[in-house]
């Protein structure tokens, strides 16, 4: 693994951190509010703080949320979409982060396999690259699951992840895992 994030809830506070270490990306996964009031959670990957500022600032309202992220040439991943630990959310709730995102999580280190299955479909099926990612609340998990692009460096790991060139690896979990 030459590249490595950490990707807390709501905050940056650890990856700024771990910034000065080697192939470290400051990233962040964001509770969101669908309209319904549902929440969804949304990763967002190589951000700096003024960027987790805004972000943060937006998470009410998904379509500014999506175009500050596309203005700055964010990469936004849908995660764990069909889990109902983020709480209870109508169908129609992930419609705008459907189309909002430009990656989907198709293979969470905690989920199923049949729910990382049900969400490489809707990925598939509204046309966004798909990730891996480990969702590690423990070092047991961490990278469990994760995402590959064929890089050389950071800017073409970047770059490629920005292209959609990405490739969800490692596995999938269990019912059990998810509640050791």
């Amino acid at each position: 693994m030459d590249l490595v994030t950490l990707s807390d809830h709501d905050t940056i506070a650890g990856a700024l951190e771990l910034e000065a270490l080697p192939g470290m990306l400051i990233s962040e996964e964001v509770t969101c509010f669908a309209p319904s009031g549902g929440k969804l959670h949304l990763g967002v990957f190589d951000i700096r703080e003024r960027d987790h500022e805004a972000l943060q600032a937006r998470r009410r309202d998904l379509e500014a949320f999506f175009a500050y992220a596309g203005e700055q040439r964010i990469p936004v991943c849908l995660n764990h979409p069909f889990s109902a630990l983020t709480g209870r959310r109508d169908d129609a709730d992930l419609g705008p982060a459907l189309r909002g995102a430009t990656h989907l999580e198709a293979r969470n280190g905690m989920m199923s396999a049949g729910s990382n299955e049900r969400a490489r479909a809707a990925g598939r099926h509204a046309q966004l690259a798909p990730c891996g990612g480990s969702d590690a609340h423990t070092l047991a998990t961490v990278a469990r699951a994760y995402t590959c692009v064929l890089a050389r460096d950071r800017t073409e790991f970047l770059e490629g992840l920005r292209a959609g060139l990405t490739i969800p690896a490692g596995r999938s979990g269990s019912y059990v895992r998810l509640t050791a």
